[in-house]
């Protein structure tokens, strides 16, 4: 017993059984520290372009409220148009005979242009927003009756055609294509590509 003490006392050994709990206890502190070496060498989040298909924002058509107030100011600002271009001139629209002809001079022609360019609110996308939001609020957004909103705007198109013998100007032929592509947008809207997330 005193050779087995001395073996001991000479390997800094003092309890055998303390020795086996020791040991443990180094073994369990040793494996989470791998484990935590390993989670901090894994990678992070990879973004890579993915095929997850997202919707577009659609065409916004215009409130009814908004709708009104828009057509009444565009109808305001050109009667006062004409009616400051007649009162010029002596005349009155109530007063205008059938064929009667009107001079218009140079500033009244300027602020007519300036109404039906690209920012004017007879201008191509004015006019076009108020055709194609009168019309989806008519249908009760329903893009199911697309087809039917279309048909019934080329026919008004049509009989205002008819109206002007036959002709309408070009600004109006490209105001009835964009109130198209505007419906279009507002009943198909583009897909987009979104981004993924993998881990790896």
């Amino acid at each position: 017993m005193r050779v087995e003490n001395q073996v001991q006392a000479n390997q800094g050994i003092k309890n055998p059984q303390n020795v086996a709990k020791n040991t443990e206890a180094e073994v369990k502190a040793k494996g989470q520290e791998n484990a935590l070496e390993e989670k901090a060498n894994q990678p992070a989040a990879v973004y890579e372009k993915g095929v997850v298909e997202k919707k577009a924002a659609a065409y916004s058509p215009l409130s009814i409220k908004e709708l009104q107030a828009q057509s009444q100011k565009a109808n305001q600002m050109l009667i006062d148009l004409v009616d400051n271009l007649l009162s010029k001139q002596g005349k009155t629209r109530k007063f205008l005979t059938e064929g009667e002809m009107i001079d218009i001079d140079p500033e009244t022609r300027a602020k007519a242009q300036e109404m039906i360019s690209e920012k004017g609110p007879m201008g191509i996308e004015a006019v076009s927003d108020r055709i194609a939001s009168f019309a989806i609020n008519m249908s009760g957004e329903n893009i199911e009756k697309l087809g039917e909103l279309k048909e019934l705007i080329q026919k008004g198109y049509d009989k205002a055609k008819e109206a002007f013998g036959g002709w309408l100007p070009e600004i109006s032929e490209k105001t009835l294509a964009r109130t198209f592509e505007k419906l279009d947008a507002w009943a198909n809207p583009p897909v987009e590509e979104s981004a993924k997330v993998e881990e790896k």
